[in-house]
Parts: C-alpha cells; sequence; structure tokens
C-alpha cells in the first residue's frame, strides 16, 4: 500500500539478525559470525531415527550471527541503530524479536530494568531518538509512546491505569497509510525518562508466570510504539513528516510436552503458538509474493501487516537457545528467520501538510471552484450566482421573504445553492423565534391561573381548581366531602424534581478539597514519621487538638447532611406516591361521569380520595421544609469544611518552619532520633542522593534510565488469567 504523500519506495528485504545463548556442544550447532552463517547438526542417536531421505544437517546464511559473548550495546549499534536512524529520516521501523521459550527475547528487547549496562535495544533506541532530537532544534519532534500486549488474541493497553481518559474498547483499525489501534492510549512524551517510564510501566504490567522451561516466561506479544511527528522551523512549506517505531516482544513458542503447563498456563500456550503459525503463514506467503497473504487471521498478524510485505523497514532478530536438548525449537526458529529474510519491503517516507498549510490549500481550491462556477454560468448565458454570505440587510430581507411564503403572500426563488442555504436558515430562525414566544406565552398562562389559588408568599401551595368545592373542606347538603382539587399539573415553586443537585454541590467541593489536602500534608508529614510526631506532643499540641476537633465536627455534619438528604427523597416520594393515587380516583370519576356532579354543580369526591389530598399537601410541606434545612446545612458543611482546610494548611506551614528551623537547631526538650550522626528521617534521602551524584559522575547518560526505572517501580502488576509477576 502506498500511502498519500509519500515520496519513492524503496524495496528492500528484511534485515535478520541470529543471536545464540551460549552453545553447550560446538559439535552440533556451530556459530560462525564473521561469516554469519549458523550450522546444525544433529547428534547420532537423533540422525539414526531419521529416514534416509531426511536432512541430518542445516546451514543458514543470515545479515547478522551473534554468539552468546556478545553484548548488549553490539548488538544494538550494528541490527538496531540504522532502523532507528531510518525512522529519524521519516521511515517506519519494526524490530521483532523471535524465539522459542526462555531463549532471551525479552532480555533481547528491554534487557535489566535495574542495570544501565545491562538494557536492552528498545531503552537503547528510545535514548537514540531523543539524542537525535537535541541535536537537531531547527526541527520540532513530537514524540507519542503506546504499549500493547495480545493475551489470548485479546488486545490489552498496559497504559490504561496511568493518569488520563478511561480506557476504551481496543480494535484494529487499517487506514490509509498503516494499520493502527482504535482506542489505544498514546502518551505524548518529552523526553528520554518520561518515554523509559512508559516503557517500564507496561512492561510491569505484562502477562508473565512460570513453568519447567522459564521462570519468567511471557505470556502475550508485546509490541511498544513510538510515534513521531517532525516539523521544520525554518521552512515556511507547512510539511510534516510522520514516522512510527515499532518494538515487538514476541512470545516464545511452547511444547507443551516439555513445558508440562495445565489450567489457564496451557490455554495460554494454545493461543501463543497458534498466532505464531498463522504468523509463519503470512511470511511464507509475503515471501512467496502470492496475491492473497492472510493478515487477517490473527490479531498478531493483522497489526503487523506493515512490517511483513508493507511500509517499513524491519529487523528481526531470532533468539535461539544453544543447548543441545532443544535442537527441535532451534531448528524451526532458524527455519523461520531464514524464511522471513525473503519477504520484500516497500518503506517511503510519509509526509503531509500541517494544519495551516492544509486550510491554505483548501482556500486555493475552493478560490479556484468559483471562477469556474462563473465561467459556466457565463458560457451558459446564466446570471452570475454570487457565493459570498450575506450581509446583515441581505438576511433581514430573506427573512421577509420567506415569512410572507409561509404565511401564503409569496413565492421563493432559489438562483443559487447559497440560496438555498440562507433561505433554510431564514426558516430555522423564525421557527425558533416563534418557538420561543410560545414557550413565553404558556409559562404566563400556567403563572396566571396558579396566581388565582396561591398565597402572597413565595413558598409553594397546593394550587386548587377555581370554582369545585370549598377550601375548608366541611361537608355539604346532599352530598359526600366537598374540597378544592389541585391540579393535575400543580408543583410547588421552582418544581419538584428530587433532591437539588445545588444541595450536595458545596459538600462534593468540600469532600474533594479535604481529600486533596489530606494528600498533601500526608506527603508532607510522611517524610519524617519520628519528627512529626515529636511536633505533635510539643509545639504542634494545640493545633492539631484544633484540626481534629474541626475533623470531628465535619463528620457530624456529613452525617447529618446524609439523613436530611434521605428526608428530602422520602417527601418526594410520598409526593409522587400521593399524585399518582389521585391520578386514579381522577381517572375513575371521570368514567362515572355524571354521578361524581352535585345537583348545584360541586364534584363530589369520597374520603379516600380526601385522604390523599391532604397527605398530598403534608408532604408538600415536608418537602419544603427538609429542602430548606438541607440547603442550610450543605452551607454550614462547607464553611466548616473550609475551616478545616485552612487548618490543615496552617499545621502544614508550621510543621515545615519548625522542622526547617529543628534541623539546624534541634529543640532541647525532644532531641530527633539520630543514627550515625543523621536524623533518621534524612538517611533515606542522603542515601538517594549519593547515589545520584555517584551515576554522573560514572555514567552521566544513565540518569534518565535509572529515575525512569525507580518512578515505574511503583506501578501495579498485571494478574490476567494465569499469568502473575
Amino acid at each position: 500500500r502506498a500511502p498519500r504523500g509519500c515520496m519513492q519506495a524503496v524495496r528492500e528485504r528484511l534485515t535478520v539478525a541470529v543471536r545464540a545463548r551460549s552453545v553447550s556442544n560446538p559439535d552440533h550447532i556451530q556459530i560462525r559470525p564473521a561469516s554469519s552463517t549458523v550450522r546444525v547438526v544433529l547428534p547420532p542417536e537423533l540422525a539414526s531415527a531419521r529416514s534416509d531421505n531426511q536432512r541430518s544437517s542445516w546451514e543458514w546464511t543470515y545479515d547478522h550471527v551473534f554468539g552468546g559473548e556478545s553484548s548488549q550495546e553490539k548488538i544494538f549499534d550494528e541490527t538496531v541503530a540504522p532502523v532507528v536512524d531510518a525512522v529519524l529520516r521519516g521511515y517506519n521501523g519494526t524490530v521483532l524479536c523471535f524465539g522459542q521459550t526462555g531463549s532471551g527475547k525479552t532480555y533481547t528487547h528491554t534487557g535489566s530494568t535495574s542495570q544501565f549496562a545491562q538494557r536492552g535495544v528498545t531503552p537503547r533506541a528510545i535514548a537514540r531518538v531523543f539524542s537525535h532530537a537535541a541535536s537537531q532544534p531547527q526541527y520540532e519532534t513530537l514524540v507519542t509512546a503506546s504499549y500493547l500486549e495480545i493475551y489470548n488474541d485479546t488486545l490489552v493497553d498496559l497504559l490504561a491505569e496511568l493518569p488520563g481518559p478511561g480506557p476504551e474498547s481496543l480494535s484494529l483499525v487499517d487506514c490509509e497509510s498503516s494499520t493502527t489501534v482504535r482506542g489505544l492510549r498514546a502518551v505524548a512524551v518529552a523526553d528520554e525518562a518520561a518515554a523509559l517510564e512508559v516503557l517500564f510501566t507496561g512492561e510491569r504490567r505484562r502477562s508473565v508466570s512460570c513453568h519447567q522451561l522459564n521462570d519468567r516466561s511471557s505470556r502475550g506479544h508485546a509490541v511498544f510504539t513510538l510515534s513521531m511527528e517532525f516539523r521544520s522551523r525554518v521552512e515556511s512549506s507547512g510539511r510534516v513528516t510522520r514516522a512510527k517505531l515499532v518494538f515487538v516482544d514476541l512470545a516464545g513458542s511452547e511444547r507443551l510436552k516439555k513445558t508440562q503447563t495445565s489450567g489457564c498456563l496451557r490455554g495460554e500456550s494454545v493461543y501463543i503458538n497458534q498466532s505464531l503459525t498463522h504468523l509463519d503463514q503470512v511470511v511464507v506467503a509475503a515471501a512467496v509474493s502470492r496475491g492473497h497473504v492472510p493478515y487477517r487471521r490473527s490479531k498478531l498478524t493483522h497489526l503487523l501487516r506493515d512490517a511483513i510485505g508493507g511500509n517499513s523497514k524491519t529487523l528481526l532478530i531470532a533468539n535461539m537457545s544453544g543447548q543441545a536438548a532443544h535442537l527441535e525449537e532451534t531448528i524451526a526458529t532458524l527455519e523461520f528467520a531464514a524464511r522471513a529474510r525473503a519477504v520484500v519491503n516497500s518503506a517511503s517516507v510519509v509526509e503531509e501538510l500541517g494544519p495551516a498549510a492544509l486550510l491554505q490549500k483548501y482556500q486555493r481550491e475552493v478560490s479556484d471552484l468559483k471562477r469556474e462556477l462563473a465561467m459556466r454560468d457565463s458560457l451558459a448565458d446564466r446570471p452570475r450566482a454570487s457565493h459570498t454570505p450575506l450581509t446583515a440587510t441581505q438576511r433581514t430581507e430573506m427573512e421577509e421573504r420567506v415569512r410572507a411564503y409561509l404565511e401564503g403572500r409569496g413565492e421563493l426563488q432559489a438562483k443559487s445553492v447559497r440560496d438555498f442555504d440562507e433561505m433554510l436558515l431564514a426558516a430555522r430562525s423564525l421557527y425558533g423565534a416563534s418557538s420561543s414566544r410560545l414557550e413565553e406565552l404558556q409559562q404566563k398562562l400556567s403563572a396566571d391561573g396558579s396566581a388565582d389559588h396561591a398565597p402572597a408568599s413565595a413558598e409553594p401551595q397546593v394550587e386548587d381548581r377555581a370554582g369545585v368545592g370549598t377550601d375548608d373542606g366541611k361537608l355539604e347538603a346532599g352530598g359526600g366531602i366537598s374540597v378544592g382539587l389541585a391540579q393535575d399539573d400543580a408543583v410547588p415553586a421552582g418544581g419538584i424534581v428530587g433532591v437539588p443537585r445545588e444541595a450536595f454541590v458545596a459538600a462534593g467541593e468540600a469532600r474533594a478539597s479535604l481529600a486533596t489536602d489530606s494528600r498533601e500534608l500526608q506527603a508532607g508529614w510522611q517524610e519524617e514519621p519520628p519528627a512529626f510526631d515529636s511536633y505533635k506532643e510539643g509545639p504542634g499540641l494545640l493545633v492539631q487538638e484544633a484540626l481534629s476537633a474541626a475533623r470531628e465536627e465535619v463528620r457530624i455534619l456529613k452525617r447529618q447532611h446524609r439523613s436530611l438528604a434521605a428526608a428530602v427523597n422520602e417527601a418526594k416520594a410520598e409526593i409522587d406516591r400521593c399524585r399518582e393515587g389521585s391520578k386514579a380516583k381522577a381517572e375513575a370519576r371521570t368514567r362515572a361521569g355524571a354521578a361524581s356532579i352535585s345537583p348545584d354543580g360541586t364534584l363530589i369526591i369520597d374520603e379516600e380520595e380526601y385522604a390523599l389530598l391532604q397527605r398530598l399537601r403534608e408532604a408538600k410541606a415536608r418537602y419544603r421544609e427538609q429542602y430548606e434545612r438541607l440547603t442550610a446545612m450543605a452551607t454550614r458543611l462547607k464553611a466548616k469544611a473550609d475551616e478545616e482546610t485552612a487548618l490543615r494548611q496552617e499545621a502544614l506551614a508550621r510543621y515545615e518552619g519548625w522542622r526547617g528551623t529543628s534541623l539546624t537547631q534541634p529543640p532541647e526538650t525532644a532531641p530527633v532520633p539520630v543514627s550515625n550522626g543523621l536524623a533518621v528521617g534524612d538517611e533515606e534521602a542522603l542515601f538517594e542522593k549519593l547515589q545520584l551524584e555517584r551515576i554522573l559522575a560514572e555514567a552521566p547518560d544513565s540518569l534518565a534510565f535509572v529515575r525512569a526505572s525507580r518512578a515505574a517501580s511503583l506501578s501495579r502488576p498485571a494478574t490476567r488469567g494465569g499469568a502473575r509477576r
């Protein structure tokens, strides 16, 4: 697929490197880095068990071959660095780590997160990207990072629990230039430390378990992506170059008879082997240039559509075990690598216009189209149509024409599409104005009708139907009980809509403020618990007692607030029940017809309906009373919460001032506990400071790595299925 705005595509085959762990028997597995070849010879006991026409020895040639003594730095410099440099020139790049379980794929991919010298190719690539960005100030480089895991053929966002929007349902989408994951979170990273923290955080959340062959076996395929945008700060073309660097740590193939897994682990192994089989089928189809390549067999192959036969410079690192007990798996890995080496990709640089340049382009196109329409009108001897927006005077005239048409006093004629649009806009404006006037009239009529029966005060009361019965509920001669009836749509002033939202806003804001201040206070006080205990028992005793009293009063007010809210809800429910009963009685009375009307025309109701009306009045009165109390309580709670917040801040400020003084001049009455001449709370901080000074002196480039590793160590590990950390 040739993406839009791409330069001439470069056709080249996949680069394949083989990395072997320590070889136990050189007679069976021969690693030759100088000639980039690997030779495998079956031992006599295995060769004799094969038929005469089956091979007993193999030899493959690759682009790079590394033995067990090769360092992480060497592998990165010779294989991954060229891919990273191509990405920085605008190409897409992919690095795949493939091999059986326990062969060192994750070690090659990530390496050690605690030892800087043993870091993998991905942290080294991140450092190279940001080092290049810092050395090119004439370009603006924007980088985002995402981390995805394919676990049991399900897409899992490993960054979903970081601060920000919540996780969405993930799905694969084929765009014009690449295959993307819809809903996957992309985190903007401004420097190397931020990108490494994202990588290490996602790494800790991967699904990992243990079995007979590997005590830290990855249970899913991991895909870490760096998406980059490059803009020139000196050129005015407005072009944007987009590229992505993808690192794929494939889960290792497993033979169930060797791993001896069961339960969830066995199911995970089945999914892993199945997806790797589909990957092999895709590689074979892409290598022989078939018309159809089955990318959609699995989510893994669908996601790797660009890396295998697509728009990407791809490197495959085949990790193999050097143990003679795993010769069959080693041969399968090397054969897969040989087939992948025959796949040809078409990599190209994708350049697009930025928003400003794209707007200018569209403006030029609109101008050209307008001129072309004017030319067509002239050739067809039609009056020239105007495409400019109407002025305020012209819009007023258009509204008058549309109003006359709606009232049947004229006709409308449109000479262009613009005229049709303006007519529709005028009709919408007239409709909106008429609707607004109608609503105002309805509200006025409703207010006039309720004013005949409402008391002078602004408090909501039960409205009576005019001219029906009496207001005192006395018995009338010749009939039952005749009382005034509330209208079906009668509500207290302001309406009854349940517990008002504003009644709880103040309490909610107070609760959030208390939580924030509590975290800030704890962050400041938890550094030195012994020192804080000394402060509470000494200089901070009074403010601590005041803070405790305020906190207890806030708790009491919160309980009272909840009780009032429940009472308001209960009153509202009682109003609803009474209204439903009254409505049912009114419907029954309507069906009865003349039987419910007295000889003098007065409406007659029974005692049950009268009781419902009485209950409705009482419920409305109770609702108003509880609502007023609830509003007052919310205001009181907000004030008390603000007071507690002020006390917390004052306590924190006083403690910080006391702490700063006590470190240089310890109080005589309560000395700070010391150990080896240092305050207990300062030992950890001093140790960290000395460690950072040592790192800066020995390896300044490792500072971002160390900080990111420490920050990521606080993240929560994954616990999916049978996988665990």
